[in-house]
């Protein structure tokens, strides 16, 4: 039964890991770092304020979360996991947090199979002054274990308490580029009780602390992080801890985006009690969706600015999106016609299209971006291409009746024009 011990702890402590995750970080100052080399997006001397949360914010994750043991192996995700803020008091914030929990369980070959209509339900409470966990309640999980012949159900009812050493946050306001800081010991005392329908059902209450033992965190850099939620361009990447994980917090988002976590030990007195092998958080939805930005305007347009008539020649431009949108571009030939929407392209990438101009003239050639999202740019400046004049050009119709008139009355008289430069006359013959 030991077993069925492990499933329901490992319940527990993926209630933990993701809310540590759902707590906000505060100031960061940035360096400035190579866009082009790094892919990113950097900002300078900018501080990231400690969330302020409302009734009815709500944040949407989805927690994948692996735990691989010589007789346990757990690999299941929490799908659409919300966490809503339902009371705001003097103190603290209470969320409520609700999701659907699928994957495959195998307890030493005892109980293996699919989870199917299991669900998690509980609420968090977290102190507003530095978002520390007080405690996580009224946790109820109930599903399903679907075998190859039979199913059986099973029931959980989990509290957690920090309550054995003093509340602590994980975090260390205000925070700021290549700062590492010490977080202490946290305690969690554990409340659980399981009951599985087996053939013999097992019924069973614990009681037993956790700890998070004191571990380094740094925050690393900032930059634009893309996921389902859309582009936000003010991510702030700690990373550290005793095992190996990163989180990115949003500002704009007042929550984590994302969190990446591997070999994660919830120590029990002075043993390991669980190692688990890999967490991964992200975000899917929430009440502060990025605020898009449009491209920034595009570079002038470098290429051929004289030519000939019916030659196809090449143009480029590029520009930058903020958020990390894809880009297209449109050209305005300056000739009354226009290019395709062309993309899209990577922000920062080139864009090289070719024109063939059919008339002669002077043009401003010019260009605008659009974002995957639809929000454009404005113009570039100019570039001003000339195409000649076409050589089959004719001379001025009322010169020419003139011509053919003398033409008729003095048949001669071309021979001696001919030594004249009938350009100073404005005149191009044929």
């Amino acid at each position: 039964m030991r077993n069925i011990e492990h499933m329901s702890t490992l319940l527990c402590i993926l209630v933990i890991g993701s809310t540590f995750f759902l707590l906000g970080v505060t100031g960061v100052n940035i360096e400035r770092l190579d866009t082009e080399t790094h892919n990113h997006t950097f900002f300078l001397d900018e501080d990231a304020d400690l969330p302020v949360w409302e009734e009815g914010n709500f944040w949407e994750y989805n927690i994948d979360i692996l735990y691989d043991a010589e007789t346990v192996v757990i690999d299941i995700s929490m799908e659409n996991i919300l966490f809503e803020v339902t009371e705001v008091n003097s103190e603290s914030y209470i969320l409520v947090f609700h999701g659907v929990i699928t994957g495959s369980v195998n307890l030493a070959n005892i109980v293996s199979g699919n989870l199917i209509n299991t669900e998690i339900d509980g609420n968090i409470h977290i102190r507003k002054s530095d978002l520390a966990v007080n405690k996580i309640s009224d946790v109820v999980v109930d599903g399903e274990i679907h075998r190859q012949l039979v199913t059986n159900s099973f029931h959980a009812a989990i509290e957690i308490n920090q309550n054995v050493t003093p509340v602590l946050s994980p975090y260390n306001f205000p925070i700021t580029v290549d700062e590492t800081w010490t977080v202490p010991n946290m305690t969690f005392w554990v409340y659980l009780y399981a009951h599985v329908n087996l053939a013999i059902p097992f019924e069973r209450t614990f009681s037993f602390p956790l700890v998070i033992r004191e571990h380094m965190l740094s925050c690393i850099t900032k930059e634009t992080l893309i996921g389902p939620y859309g582009a936000f361009n003010d991510s702030f990447s700690v990373t550290g801890g005793e095992s190996q994980y990163t989180f990115w917090y949003s500002p704009s988002a007042h929550n984590i985006l994302r969190a990446e976590q591997k070999n994660i030990i919830i120590w029990h007195n002075e043993t390991p009690y669980v190692l688990i092998d890999n967490i991964d958080i992200e975000l899917q939805n929430t009440t502060f969706p990025p605020t898009n930005v449009p491209p920034d305007t595009p570079q002038k347009p470098s290429g051929t600015t004289s030519g000939e008539i019916g030659t196809l020649y090449p143009y480029t431009s590029q520009t930058m999106d903020k958020d990390g949108d894809q880009i297209y571009y449109l050209f305005d030939w300056g000739d009354g016609t226009q290019s395709e929407w062309i993309g899209p392209y990577p922000s920062g990438q080139m864009v090289i299209v070719e024109k063939e101009w059919n008339a002669q003239g002077t043009f401003n050639l010019k260009v605008k971006a659009k974002d995957t999202q639809g929000l454009e740019s404005t113009y570039s400046d100019p570039l001003i291409v000339s195409m000649p004049k076409n050589k089959a050009t004719t001379m001025n119709p009322f010169i020419q009746r003139i011509i053919e008139i003398v033409q008729d009355r003095f048949p001669h008289i071309l021979s001696f024009l001919s030594f004249i430069p009938l350009s100073q006359w404005g005149i191009s013959p044929e």
